[in-house]
């Protein structure tokens, strides 16, 4: 990230280390937010679409969420992108805030990385083996195939928008407008992570998946402790706790999502 809690050597004013950190949390939800409206309801919008040119069979049959296949709506866009897009968003953004502190620095293999973590975490959220719509598009591969070509886009996504906005949002410490703007961000991320992101994965995933988010997530509040104390550097037992939780996590969310995919097809 751009920006540091230690002090310069140049005689510049020292980023705050509390400002410094809502800036991180409010950049990284945004990042989230943008993701899943584009990628999720604009994506999802053109995956409807390739699922009633595979199965024009279906075309007017209704999906188990009321939408009608095949019936592209200004209306009903409007709402798949707001709504579907915005919950993806949100889901996104409060678990990439968690995850980020642990991923690698560098830009290639952080893009790397997001890619399982997206499949692990946001498969389970778009593939329900037991959703009759698969079914009813006789579990066409090429649908499911989309489905997670969509997830696995998110993570790159998410990454470089993330790298793009902590370029280009102001440090807090420049304006009270701009950390009054970051703390309200954060603020109202908590809460969406806390009634929405949580009890959505403890709905869709593990319960030992969300077990070791959470202890991922107890190990970013310590991480951000200690920047508020003004120290530079993480415990190493702290970060080889967090990201072994995340690699717990990433591996049996991914272990669902195989049942979930093999579902999706008609295999189980």
């Amino acid at each position: 990230m751009a920006t540091d809690i230690t002090a310069p050597s140049d005689g510049a004013v020292r980023t705050d280390g509390l400002a410094a950190t809502v800036r991180d949390i409010a950049a990284g939800g945004l990042a989230g937010l943008i993701v899943g409206l584009v990628v999720g309801g604009l994506g999802g919008r053109l995956i409807m679409r390739l699922a009633a040119i595979l199965a024009p069979d279906t075309i007017g049959r209704f999906t188990e969420n009321g939408n009608r296949i095949g019936t592209v709506t200004a209306e009903g866009t409007a709402l798949l992108i707001v709504f579907g897009g915005l919950l993806a968003g949100v889901v996104a953004g409060g678990l990439w805030v968690v995850v980020r502190p642990w991923l690698p620095v560098d830009r290639s293999r952080r893009l790397l990385v997001s890619v399982p973590l997206a499949l692990a975490f946001g498969s389970p959220l778009l593939i329900d083996g037991s959703n009759p719509d698969f079914a009813i598009l006789r579990h066409d591969p090429v649908v499911v195939a989309s489905l997670l070509a969509l997830v696995a886009l998110a993570g790159p996504v998410l990454v470089v928008v993330d790298a793009w906005l902590d370029r280009r949002l102001p440090a807090a410490t420049v304006r009270r407008s701009a950390l009054a703007f970051y703390t309200l961000i954060a603020a109202v991320g908590l809460l969406l992570t806390l009634f929405l992101t949580i009890p959505a994965m403890a709905q869709t995933g593990s319960p030992v998946v969300l077990i070791a988010i959470v202890c991922v997530g107890l190990a970013t509040l310590l991480h951000w402790a200690e920047r508020l104390a003004g120290r530079a550097t993480t415990p190493p037992m702290l970060e080889r706790i967090a990201r072994s939780a995340l690699i717990v996590a990433v591996a049996l969310g991914l272990g669902t999502a195989s049942l979930d995919v093999l579902a999706a097809l008609g295999l189980r």
